[in-house]
């Protein structure tokens, strides 16, 4: 192994320890899974509330049920670890 200076943790993400040098790159990938969790919400909102009057026929041509809670629950667990992960860093 080798000495990483101020090492805060290992991420299995980057498969990497997250230190002085690359600190920033691992806020900036997290700020970005964020915006990705919070774009994917807005997307399944606007699916949602747009293509909710569809016959049940058409809306299982597009998109299953399954995918849809599947696609939320993701979303939504981004936004809550994103929180999380930021107040216990700047506590």
């Amino acid at each position: 192994g080798h000495c990483v200076r101020r090492m805060d943790h290992h991420c299995p993400w980057i498969n990497n320890c997250v230190g002085e040098d690359n600190h920033w790159l691992f806020l900036q990938l997290c700020f970005y899974a964020q915006v990705l969790s919070l774009f994917t919400l807005v997307l399944d909102f606007c699916q949602y509330y747009y293509f909710q009057p569809l016959t049940k026929l058409d809306q299982e041509k597009f998109t299953t049920r399954h995918e849809l809670a599947l696609l939320r629950v993701s979303a939504l667990m981004g936004v809550v670890m994103f929180g999380g992960m930021t107040s216990l860093f700047y506590t």
